[in-house]
C-alpha cells in the first residue's frame, strides 16, 4: 500500500507544473547555498539528492541536455553507489562534455576530479557487438570521497546529428536515494508525457517546467530494478496526442478517470469487488464493454514469430500476457478512430515468441 501511495503521489507531482521560477542551471555559489541550507542527515540515511536538474533545448532536430546532480553521501555503501558513474552516449552523433565533477568536503573545501578521472570505455554488454561500438560510456571517478561529502556532477550532452529514430528519452525521477528537489525544463519543440506502465498507459498534455520536492527513493535495488514499472517522464520532439485519446476512451467507458487510459486501472475497479478476478474474466468484461472493436486486432499491424492468439483463444485461457492486454487497449483506441501511441516496456520486446513492427505503430520504445 505504501509503494502504491508513493506512486500516486509521484504521478500527482508530475502532473502539475510548478509556477515558481526555476532554479537552474546552478553555478558554484548556488550549489554552496543548497549545501548550507540542507537539512541535517536523518537517522539511518545513506544518501540524499539535494538537487537534480535537467535542461533541454531542441532545434533543427538536435537536442542538447544540461544535467546537474548534487548528492550528499553519509555511508560507505552510498559512496560505492555513486563513486564512478557512467555517462552513456552515441559517439557517432553526440558529444559529451563534463563541466564539473566535484566533491564538497564537510569543511567547505571543494576538490575537482583530475583529467585522468574521466575515461571513455565501451559498455561491458556491447564489447562483442560490433554494430554498436559507437555506444560509449564516460566513466567519471569522483575523488576525495568520504562519508559526509557532497558530490556534484554537471555535464552537457549535445546532438551533432539527428537520431535515426527520434524515439525520445525516458527520465526516472526516483533514484537510489530520496530527492530533496528535482526539476526539468524542456524548451520549445520538446513534448513531455508522464508514463506509468504498471497500469497500462498514463499520459498528460505537455507541461514545462516540472518541479517538485521530497521524492521517496525508488523501491528495490534501483540499478537492477525493472525501470519500466516505475512512473517516469517521456520526452520527445513530437507531440504525443495521447491526452485526447484518454478523454475519448474514458468518456466512452462512462468513467470519471479522465486522466488515464490503461487497462490496468480500469480493471482495478472491477477487481475491487472481485479480488480473485482472473485475466480471462477481466478480458471478457473488457471485450463486452468494447463490443466488436476487438476485430481491429489485425495481423498486418504486428510482426510475429508465430501467429498471435485470437481474442477467442485468449478468452479460453486463464491468463493473458501483458502484450495481449496492451493489444486490447490499442484496439479500444482504434475503435474510436483515435491515433494512439502505445508504450512498450523493454521486457515485452525481448520476449522470445513475439516482437513488434514499430514503424507500423509509430510508437516510441521504452529502452
Amino acid at each position: 500500500m505504501t509503494t502504491r501511495l508513493c506512486t500516486l503521489l509521484l504521478l500527482a507531482a508530475l502532473a502539475a507544473p510548478v509556477a515558481a521560477a526555476p532554479w537552474g542551471p546552478l553555478d558554484d555559489p548556488a550549489v554552496r547555498d543548497i549545501i548550507a541550507g540542507a537539512p541535517a542527515p536523518a537517522a539511518g540515511e545513506d544518501g540524499l539528492v539535494l538537487f537534480e536538474g535537467r535542461y533541454y533545448t531542441h532545434a533543427d532536430g538536435l537536442t542538447t541536455l544540461r544535467h546537474q546532480r548534487l548528492v550528499r553521501v553519509s555511508t560507505e555503501w552510498a559512496l560505492e553507489r555513486i563513486s564512478d558513474p557512467r555517462l552513456r552516449y552515441d559517439s557517432s552523433r553526440q558529444e559529451l562534455e563534463v563541466i564539473a565533477a566535484r566533491s564538497y568536503l564537510p569543511g567547505g573545501e571543494a576538490v575537482d576530479a583530475p583529467a585522468n578521472a574521466l575515461n571513455r570505455v565501451t559498455p561491458d554488454a556491447l564489447t562483442l557487438a560490433v554494430d554498436f561500438l559507437d555506444i560509449q560510456e564516460l566513466a567519471v571517478t569522483h575523488t576525495a570521497l568520504e562519508p559526509g561529502v557532497v558530490v556534484w556532477l554537471d555535464y552537457t550532452l549535445r546532438d551533432t546529428a539527428p537520431a535515426a529514430l527520434p524515439a525520445g528519452e525516458l527520465i526516472f525521477p526516483q533514484a537510489d536515494f530520496p530527492t530533496l528537489r528535482w526539476e526539468l525544463i524542456a524548451g520549445e519543440g520538446i513534448f513531455g508525457e508522464v508514463v506509468n506502465p504498471r497500469d497500462g498507459l498514463l499520459a498528460l498534455p505537455p507541461a514545462s517546467p516540472w518541479q517538485f520536492e521530497n521524492l521517496p527513493a525508488a523501491p528495490g535495488d534501483a540499478p537492477f530494478r525493472l525501470g519500466d514499472q516505475l512512473p517516469h517522464l517521456h520526452l520527445s520532439p513530437r507531440p504525443g496526442g495521447a491526452g485526447e485519446a484518454i478523454g475519448a476512451v474514458m468518456a466512452s467507458l462512462d468513467s470519471a478517470m479522465a486522466d488515464t487510459a490503461g487497462l490496468g486501472i480500469w480493471l482495478a475497479r472491477q477487481e475491487a469487488d472481485r479480488p480473485f478476478l482472473s485475466d480471462r474474466e477481466a478480458i471478457e468484461t473488457w471485450v463486452k464493454t468494447l463490443g466488436e472493436s476487438t476485430a481491429l486486432l489485425r495481423l498486418d499491424d504486428w510482426e510475429w514469430r508465430r501467429a498471435p492468439r485470437s481474442v477467442a483463444r485468449v478468452l479460453q485461457t486463464s491468463v493473458a500476457t501483458p502484450l495481449e492486454r496492451a493489444a486490447l487497449m490499442l484496439a479500444a483506441l482504434r475503435s474510436r478512430d483515435i491515433d494512439a501511441r502505445l508504450y512498450f516496456p523493454k521486457r515485452w520486446l525481448s520476449m522470445p515468441t513475439q516482437r513488434f513492427a514499430l514503424p507500423a505503430l509509430d510508437a516510441p520504445t521504452i529502452a
